[in-house]
């Protein structure tokens, strides 16, 4: 999904949607992805949810959902503060 978005990000500016053919949709470890996030979590509130990839239960699967659904939150403020940066408006 995200590569998608990075394309939609790429035609914005005029781009190749997809440079040099790169792969796209090969999935991240969890940890790397929240290595990566770490930096833009400011509100000391915030905790980062995990999951256990060999638990099948249903708690487990609400720990996937809130893993999820913060990356989406992080997601919606990344496009809220760049997308008006290289916007054109007509």
């Amino acid at each position: 999904m995200e590569s998608r978005h990075a394309a939609w990000l790429n035609s914005l500016l005029g781009q190749s949607l997809v440079p040099d053919f790169a792969p796209v949709e090969a999935p991240i470890d969890q940890g790397l992805t929240l290595t990566r996030l770490a930096e833009f979590v400011t509100d000391p509130r915030s905790t980062f949810p995990s999951f256990d990839t060999t638990v099948v239960s249903d708690k487990n699967n609400f720990f996937v959902l809130d893993f999820i659904l913060f990356l989406e939150y992080i997601e919606s403020t990344f496009y809220a503060v760049n997308v008006p940066r290289f916007a054109v408006i007509l």
